[in-house]
């Protein structure tokens, strides 16, 4: 009865834990970071805040349509869970490895949500400071949480070797 209670916790620790607490922690962290931003712009410039807001959402759009929408995990055990529920709306992609063309469209996604509000930022050191120490922790909790817990071997990221996760 103890091991079988202790093995429970041990999963339940695991799933929700170290695998859902830290994928919606990083997505909260790196919302944070955005919103810094979008606040940053928005103090210049109503309309540069409004393209920005617009270039968030069609980057998130954009790395569920080309990372998320191929992963194996997306349903069922996304460790970002929205992110993995949006692909729901989106054109069925085959699960599978990922082609050169998703790794650069997934780059050019997350280099527009970070790169579009460096000028903006430049002006106001303190902010931009905050923005990159929050984004940069919530890469960090990706890389050293998310990824040790990932079930898609297709991923170059994936740190999970012991996984059984498939890729189809």
């Amino acid at each position: 009865m103890y091991i079988k209670v202790t093995l429970y916790y041990k999963v339940i620790y695991e799933e929700l834990f170290i695998k859902k607490f830290h994928g919606i922690f990083s997505i909260i962290i790196l919302s944070a970071a955005l919103t810094t931003a979008v606040i940053t712009i928005f103090s210049y410039s109503w309309i540069f805040a409004l393209i920005y807001l617009a270039v968030i959402i069609i980057s998130f759009m954009g790395i569920s349509f080309f990372y998320c929408a191929k992963c194996c995990c997306r349903i069922k055990n996304c460790a970002h869970m929205l992110l993995g529920k949006l692909t729901l709306l989106m054109p069925e992609r085959k699960e599978g490895p990922y082609a050169c063309f998703d790794i650069i469209a997934i780059f050019l996604c997350v280099g527009l949500m970070l790169g579009f509000p460096q000028y903006w930022l430049f002006h106001t050191p303190l902010l931009g400071m905050i923005f990159w120490l929050a984004a940069g922790f919530a890469f960090l909790e990706i890389f050293l949480f998310v990824c040790t817990a990932c079930e898609n071997h297709a991923c170059v990221l994936n740190k999970n070797k012991a996984s059984s996760g498939s890729t189809k």
